[in-house]
């Protein structure tokens, strides 16, 4: 019987492991779209908030300027991380069997199929978590890489929506008032992109000089109620299970601590998300898609998130093991969102 599992096989297998959180993604670009075609294409209507004029009731009106549209197109970055699985492996006890072995080779086999899968899954949803939080830090997302020179997909934010606060101006200075800044960038967000803020994210260290600033501590309603119980106090985040929390909230606005880590080619450990890092967004507005891009297989003639795929290499015997994707964040209105480094 031929060992190999089938794409479709192997899709099957996908829903049922483990992701890593991506938070920012399902949070920010919750809408899923696949394409077939290379390139990523949105339709962009142009802002209008012309007022009506005064005119006589005994004088024709004038035709106005139709709305202008553009269409915009990206092209999404490729990622297809590749295991082997070596006739080796099927006969050395796998983490968790007894000693001495319990399983047969043709079931270690398959173990090592789904967690060589799931590894190769969890890698690619880490880059796209990674991705959301370079479009939403910065505009734009540079994507460089091994034999892949570096590649800028940039949306177009108004510059003055990504900010360093620096010398007395930085939160935790004396006189530095954090609810009027937030009350303030809201302001330039909805005059920039029409949107409402009603989600700010904090880094861990934001997080700490916000909650522990006097005047926001009188006026923030951070009860979280658990298991029937309002708990009150600090949060920690950065667990595999827990990388957000919520705040509380003043008006209309949510706030959160989101913290996790990455581990880098190169093997540093690395932050998606700045600690010093604030993050306002107006998600209706901000309309955000994450797309997937066509696979450049000729295996994959449909539009899919993920493409897995089995082949075998005969002399010497070794099964390979490789997940395609071509993803892409995309916002609709990017200037809903701005990034301050707040000290």
């Amino acid at each position: 019987m031929d060992p190999l599992y089938s794409t479709t096989a192997l899709q099957r297998v996908l829903p049922t492991l483990d992701r890593p959180t991506a938070w920012l993604r399902d949070m920010f670009f919750p809408t899923g779209v696949q394409f077939v075609t290379a390139e990523i294409a949105f339709d962009k209507v142009a802002k209008r908030r012309k007022i009506a004029p005064f005119v006589s009731p005994h004088v024709a009106g004038k035709a106005r300027r139709a709305r202008g549209r553009s269409v915009e197109t990206f092209e999404p970055p490729y990622v297809k991380p590749k295991d082997e699985i070596s006739p080796d492996e099927n006969f050395v006890r796998l983490a968790g069997e007894a000693f001495g072995g319990e399983l047969s080779p043709e079931e270690r086999y398959r173990r090592n199929m789904i967690q060589k899968l799931a590894d190769q899954d969890a890698e690619i949803t880490r880059r796209e978590e990674w991705m959301c939080a370079q479009v939403l830090t910065t505009g734009a997302v540079v994507c460089e890489g091994e034999d892949y020179p570096a590649q800028t997909v940039d949306f177009g934010r108004d510059p003055s929506l990504t900010k360093i606060l620096t010398g007395g101006a930085r939160w935790g200075e004396d006189g530095v008032s954090i609810k009027s800044n937030i009350r303030n960038w809201a302001t330039e967000i909805a005059k920039k992109s029409g949107g409402s803020v009603t989600n700010v994210v904090f880094g861990a260290e934001a997080a700490e000089l916000f909650t522990g600033d006097a005047e926001i501590k009188d006026v923030l309603d951070n009860r979280r109620q658990m298991d029937g119980r309002f708990q009150l106090g600090p949060v920690a985040t950065g667990a595999e299970d827990m990388v957000a929390a919520y705040l509380g909230s003043i008006g209309q606005f949510d706030f959160w601590q989101y913290t996790q880590i990455f581990e880098a080619e190169d093997g540093t450990i690395l932050d998606f998300f700045p600690s010093l890092g604030c993050l306002m967004a107006a998600p209706p507005t901000l309309a955000g898609s994450f797309c997937h891009g066509a696979i450049r297989d000729n295996r994959a003639l449909k539009a899919v998130s993920r493409f897995p795929k089995m082949w075998s290499q005969e002399d010497p015997s070794v099964d390979f093991l490789m997940t395609q994707s071509a993803p892409l964040p995309v916002p609709g209105e990017v200037n809903a969102t701005a990034f301050v480094l707040v000290r």
